[in-house]
């Protein structure tokens, strides 16, 4: 499989791509014109990339049988001609994220690399059919993988086989692909720093989420990427940076604010202009705030009944938009910042 990575996509110097997450306006409710209203104005702002996270489960609802349906619709939404980080995600932040057979079975078990390796294979098999389209340029295998680990730390030794026999396997059948782990940026630079540091030994590109966590003031955050993007080129060791996902909220409710969001956009998108080819690809999340069931969707995902509240002001008031389409101070900033 051929990688590559489109040129000339501000901002940015030398080879950077950029891609915005073209989550619609679904206040006073989601029609199909949103949609697409949301899709003209990703690319209103050259955002051309696309960030594509495939949950294992939603594609082999059964052993051995792939269903492409979820994912097709995924391309058709988002933009199959946008050249991709795709994310494999087991696990999946706090989730093990397999198919319900293969829940209780080691990851270094022999039936879960099989079955792992045949997932990988059919799924970049897929997405072969898009490259006339648009190349698939990074490969993550697991997504936020030191947020499971906090929990199920006894699985981390059969995690680390796993990886290692992964890239081995795909450094072997997809050659020019290079391929990693996502971690947070927390996490990476934690007190499980040395962990991390040695499963991305044997990456080929350094992965992470940045949304910065709500304890300190808003103003002092919107700062960091000042600080926290160099460092992510400097634990890369020359490796590329692909900042898979990238995000603020504006909530008020974590003492947050969209003067803060705005400052935050400005920093990143300038910094990592700054920083050139060393950070190939950022995907912001998100367009629009979201709302409704969607909103309360990804709170069941993530959080537990005792920081329910926290995880709403969080997760669904990332957007540079308002969810009934307005603009934030921030869409402002993310058009001041590409040039648009």
């Amino acid at each position: 499989m051929t990688t590559g990575v489109t040129t000339a996509m501000p901002p940015g110097t030398g080879e950077q791509v950029l891609a915005l997450t073209a989550t619609p306006a679904s206040e006073p409710s989601l029609e199909p014109s949103d949609v697409v209203e949301a899709n003209e104005l990703v690319e209103s702002v050259d955002a051309a990339g696309l960030h594509l996270l495939v949950r294992w489960p939603e594609i082999e609802p059964e052993p051995g049988q792939f269903d492409w349906s979820s994912l097709e619709e995924k391309l058709q939404i988002f933009g199959a001609g946008r050249p991709r980080v795709v994310t494999f995600s087991v696990p999946d932040t706090a989730h093990r994220a397999v198919p319900e057979d293969l829940r209780e079975v080691p990851f270094d078990a022999a039936e879960f690399e099989k079955r792992y390796f045949d997932a990988l294979d059919a799924l970049l098999d897929f997405l072969s059919g898009y490259d006339s389209e648009a190349p698939t340029l990074y490969l993550s295998i697991g997504n936020e993988v030191d947020e499971y680990f906090k929990g199920h730390p006894g699985e981390l030794s059969a995690y680390e086989s796993l990886v290692d026999s992964a890239f081995e396997h795909l450094h072997q059948t997809r050659a020019g692909l290079p391929v990693g782990i996502t971690t947070t940026f927390e996490g990476t630079f934690g007190a499980d720093a040395e962990t991390w540091a040695r499963i991305h030994a044997t990456a080929d590109a350094i992965f992470f989420t940045y949304y910065p966590p709500y304890d300190a003031a808003a103003t002092t955050l919107a700062e960091q990427p000042l600080v926290d993007l160099p460092a992510m080129v400097e634990y890369a060791d020359g490796r590329p940076v692909v900042l898979q996902e990238v995000g603020f909220s504006s909530s008020v409710d974590l003492g947050s604010s969209e003067a803060a969001q705005a400052e935050f956009v400005t920093n990143v998108l300038r910094t990592w202009s700054e920083l050139g080819a060393a950070v190939p690809f950022l995907g912001w999340y998100y367009l629009h705030d979201v709302s409704g069931d969607r909103c309360e969707e990804m709170v069941n995902y993530f959080a537990d009944d005792s920081n329910t509240s926290v995880w709403e002001a969080f997760l669904c008031h990332l957007g540079l938009r308002h969810s009934d389409g307005t603009p934030k101070a921030g869409w402002d900033a993310f058009v001041a910042a590409t040039g648009e």
